[in-house]
């Protein structure tokens, strides 16, 4: 935890990624998980999967992998949307409700075709949400 004690840090040699609830690490990297509900439609998580998948590029990682509740089917609809696949589950993952965790992954992100599906996806967003610009510096 922080000096404050009151959220968890990167451990060491990884970077934090989204609200310090996921580590990125050579060679993929982790997205922030949920989301409060009254938020969803809004393309507000679609924003920080397109800047995590930014980052991760940025950082020349491999691949991104991440995990979501199985029930969380939009969530799961989304990644799939991006180029994720389902590559199997951690069972009794979630503490709160012991729910199984769906692990999902890309496929390398530095290829040609997984880079034209993320500036397209990335185009009709913007269409829809407004521009915006990433300055990672």
């Amino acid at each position: 935890a922080d000096a404050g004690g009151d959220r968890p840090t990167a451990p060491p040699g990884m970077a934090e990624l989204g609200a310090g609830k996921r580590w990125c690490a050579p060679p993929r990297a982790g997205s922030p998980q949920g989301g409060a509900v009254k938020l969803r439609g809004r393309g507000i998580g679609e924003l920080l999967l397109i800047a995590a998948l930014a980052l991760a590029t940025i950082n020349d990682r491999e691949v991104v992998t991440l995990e979501v509740r199985a029930s969380n089917q939009a969530a799961q609809a989304l990644y799939e949307k991006y180029g994720f696949r389902n590559v199997g589950v951690r069972h009794r993952y979630y503490s709160d409700n012991h729910e199984d965790a769906v692990i999902m992954t890309t496929e390398p992100i530095h290829s040609a075709p997984y880079q034209a599906l993320l500036q397209q996806l990335r185009r009709e967003h913007r269409e829809r949400c407004g521009h915006y610009e990433f300055n990672f510096d």
